[in-house]
């Protein structure tokens, strides 16, 4: 049933006109009237039923679009920008504070555009609050991609499950952040992390001089010749004579990243998966089982299949990425229970 939505958003989209929309759009009223309504259109939005213009907040503010998918309160808020506009940090605030008013205590997901760019955003879930400045997913409708139409889809009004969203942005953010959070632990070179290294180095106390020189120690070089030999490890507790790419690297983290969110998943029960390198395909196993295998990945020329729990059916992946991977997590949790438990 996908790949009809699929279809019919490509034809949608080549049959768009982009270009003299965008020229004719010179003003956000105008930006509206070709660009964004139209959008929302081809996603078979009803302008009379889901629609609210100018919807008017208990605070006095003006919401552009807002959405109610058929309930009695808004669930969706869109903020426009004419087409020439750039979507700015002050952009985001705007819509932020909108979501964070009392009037958006329903709203589950917001959008930032200019007709052109369309940015999508849900609440902060650490901290209950819409201030998020990264968008989640974004689509360009100069600028897309068959992975692009693939999620978008997912926004479609027949197809949209707020729920299911919510836990995939969720999964971007905490990926982003956990990337953040070991970035800045490192080149920050934190004292928590000189006194730790110190003490497994076995140092007892971790005075000035130390730290400056373990902190002088913690740089690309040190990290390089430290990737390098957990690579060969891997690729020796593994398969002797196998080198694992850093593609495979990335998407046994993601993809184990992604099984650690999942709430049907135990903490306790993540440390049993892992990955072996085979000649020509990569899996990822529980308990270093080939008998209980999660999924493979094999890499061609120009993309990499996916198989999920041994089925048939081979899913193509043009990246190893986090936007190409979560889609499929639902997949990957299943095949993981039905191995664990």
């Amino acid at each position: 049933m996908k790949k009809q939505e699929i279809k019919y958003l490509l034809k949608a989209f080549k049959n768009f006109e982009i270009e003299k929309r965008i020229l004719n759009s010179k003003n956000e009223s105008e930006t509206r009237d070709y660009l964004i309504h139209p959008f929302l259109d081809i996603l078979n939005y009803d302008r009379i039923d889901d629609l609210n213009h100018e919807y008017n907040t208990r605070g006095g503010k003006k919401v552009d679009i807002s959405l109610n998918l058929g309930g009695n309160y808004p669930v969706i808020f869109i903020e426009c920008k004419k087409a020439s506009s750039k979507l700015t940090t002050n952009n985001i605030d705007q819509l932020n504070s909108y979501c964070n008013s009392s009037d958006g205590e329903n709203v589950k997901l917001a959008i930032l555009t200019n007709g052109i760019v369309y940015n999508f955003y849900v609440e902060n879930e650490n901290t209950n609050k819409w201030n998020h400045l990264e968008p989640f997913f974004t689509f360009n409708l100069q600028e897309f991609d068959n992975s692009d139409i693939e999620n978008l889809v997912k926004f479609m009004r027949n197809k949209i499950e707020l729920k299911e969203i919510l836990i995939e942005a969720n999964d971007y953010y905490y990926i982003e952040s956990f990337e953040n959070a070991f970035f800045n632990i490192l080149t920050n070179k934190d004292l928590e992390l000189i006194t730790l290294i110190n003490k497994k180095m076995g140092g007892k106390r971790t005075t000035p001089g130390i730290q400056k020189r373990i902190s002088n120690l913690i740089n690309s070089y040190s990290l390089k010749n430290i990737y390098d030999r957990i690579v060969l490890k891997d690729s020796q507790t593994t398969n002797s004579g196998i080198r694992t790419t850093d593609e495979e690297l990335r998407f046994f983290n993601i993809v184990k990243t992604l099984l650690a969110t999942s709430s049907n998943i135990k903490d306790v029960d993540i440390d049993r998966i892992s990955y072996r390198d085979f000649k020509g395909q990569f899996n990822i196993l529980i308990d270093s089982s080939r008998q209980k295998r999660v999924c493979s990945l094999v890499a061609n020329q120009t993309d990499f299949n996916l198989e999920i729990n041994g089925k048939s059916n081979i899913i193509k992946l043009d990246t190893i990425d986090v936007s190409s991977l979560k889609k499929y997590k639902k997949s990957l949790v299943e095949a993981t229970i039905n191995l664990l438990y």
